[in-house]
């Protein structure tokens, strides 16, 4: 699987976060929509960031599609699961 896109997007970041934190392997490519467009237009016609190519060659966009599929594949085990703990007036935040 394979995540396309620069980290400086919210949105790519989300996804890359979250698929760690999962425990999902992926692969990061840093590919611009902006310096980049034509390699980006040959991954996604529709040029959108993140773009996301699945294990069978399936193209995604859009963070939560990406995201909702990572999850129905199984890749992210229950066991990886993550506990946040914010305390009420806390200065930081607690990532189990």
């Amino acid at each position: 699987m394979v995540l396309i896109g620069m980290l400086d997007s919210p949105y790519v970041r989300r996804c890359a976060v979250s698929m760690k934190l999962m425990g999902v392997p992926f692969e990061h490519r840093p590919v611009s929509v902006f310096r980049h467009y034509e390699q980006f237009r040959a991954i996604n016609p529709v040029v959108k960031a993140p773009s996301f190519i699945c294990d069978d060659g399936t193209v995604l966009m859009d963070s939560t599609l990406i995201l909702d599929y990572v999850e129905s594949t199984g890749y992210a085990a229950a066991t990886n699961r993550v506990t946040v703990t914010i305390s009420a007036g806390a200065s930081s935040i607690v990532v189990r």
